[in-house]
């Protein structure tokens, strides 16, 4: 093994050790989430504001169908289950955003 590989492995261990306790806490936050949000329908301005984006980012993800919703008339509701990162690798995406 090269220096260069040894190096990219002791950061890579590195990382995953600062990393790991930070994805445990988000998907135990995910799981509490899940269990207590049931049936729950969000106005597009709640999603916003649980999101962190703008309005208009939620209505873009209504029109190119990215974020489930369902409408009522004229009303857009957005399920809460909607708003959880279902996979490992959404919350891993969010947890880098949130970094920065």
């Amino acid at each position: 093994m090269s220096l260069a590989d040894a190096l990219v492995a002791e950061i890579r261990a590195a990382v995953r050790a600062e990393v790991a306790p930070e994805l445990r806490a988000l998907r135990d936050e995910v799981a509490a989430l899940r269990n207590g949000q049931g049936d729950r329908s969000l106005s597009p301005a709640e999603a916003a504001e649980g999101l962190g984006v703008s309005l208009c980012t939620i209505y873009r993800r209504i029109a190119d169908k990215s974020l489930a919703h369902q409408r009522i008339g004229r009303r857009v509701v957005i399920p809460a289950s909607a708003l959880v990162p279902k996979t490992d690798e959404e919350i891993a995406t969010l947890a880098r955003q949130a970094r920065g």
